[in-house]
């Protein structure tokens, strides 16, 4: 499985990159802070699982309108919200992700929901 991964803080990013790949099914990592970097990424690497960043810092976007432009681009991706908000602050937006990692981020809750949608993914394609 493909991860790419868009979260504007560099560490954080650092972080996550680092973690997506101990995970067994991760076959590679893309990563940026940019919204309209992703997109471009996203087009090339064609990732089956993306994690966004909601709050993107100086940026024209926000995560789930990054999600919406690759989800046009990539009918059957994966998205993961990454957010400060609570999750009930999403539940009127009209793009819905299909997992939340909310910030400070939990390492075990991480890679739990990583090899959650690896496993969703392998039965998706049997």
């Amino acid at each position: 499985m493909k991860v790419l991964i868009l979260e504007d803080e560099e560490i954080i990013r650092t972080y996550f990159v680092m973690l997506a790949k101990t995970v067994a099914g991760v076959s590679a990592v893309e990563a940026t802070g940019s919204g309209a970097e992703a997109l471009k990424i996203a087009e090339d690497f064609r990732p089956d699982l993306v994690l966004l960043d909601y709050d993107l810092k100086g940026q024209d976007v926000n995560g789930l309108e990054v999600g919406a432009g690759i989800k046009k681009l990539l009918p059957d991706i994966y998205t993961i919200l990454i957010s400060g908000f609570p999750v009930e602050y999403f539940s009127n937006q009209p793009i819905q992700p299909h997992g939340f990692v909310v910030k400070p981020i939990v390492k075990d809750k991480f890679l739990a929901l990583i090899k959650s949608f690896i496993s969703q993914l392998q039965s998706n394609r049997s």
